[in-house]
């Protein structure tokens, strides 16, 4: 199990740095193939993002609740509670409404897509999925500016 940020704190939009600067968002990736959140890790962090982890549904509910992130980026095959419960309880819990979450699957069937956005997830990502198609789902939501080079 990886390390889980000690940064705590609300979202992008409401965070300062010491410098007045906006603070770069928290990003949950949450995936139980470890190979796959640590490329998410180094892809999110290498253009700014704060990242935490989680790699199953139960432990993506409690860092949520905990960290109180921007974005999930949300594997929906998940040992215990799958992805699309997941979803929906970050949008039908307490204080999760207003986090942007993103579906990264390799589930690639249309009709599981349109169950992960009747849950509550903002887009859905096909596995592989190109470092520069996450960058612009996430950036584009969260208002965070991308680097050139991720664009």
């Amino acid at each position: 199990m990886s390390a889980i940020p000690s940064t705590r704190g609300p979202k992008f939009v409401r965070t300062r740095t010491t410098t007045g600067a906006p603070a770069a968002p928290l990003v949950l990736v949450v995936d139980d193939h470890a190979d796959s959140r640590l490329i998410a890790r180094l892809v999110l962090e290498s253009v700014g993002f704060r990242v935490a982890e989680a790699e199953s549904g139960g432990e993506a509910l409690r860092v949520a609740a905990s960290l109180r992130p921007a974005a999930v980026l949300l594997d929906l095959v998940l040992p215990g509670l799958d992805g699309w419960q997941v979803a929906r309880y970050l949008r039908d819990g307490e204080g999760g409404h207003d986090v942007v979450v993103i579906a990264v699957t390799a589930v690639g069937q249309r009709e599981e897509h349109e169950r992960a956005l009747s849950a509550g997830c903002d887009a859905v990502i096909t596995k592989p999925a190109s470092p520069r198609v996450v960058l612009a789902a996430l950036g584009d939501r969260l208002g965070f500016p991308m680097p050139a080079s991720a664009r």
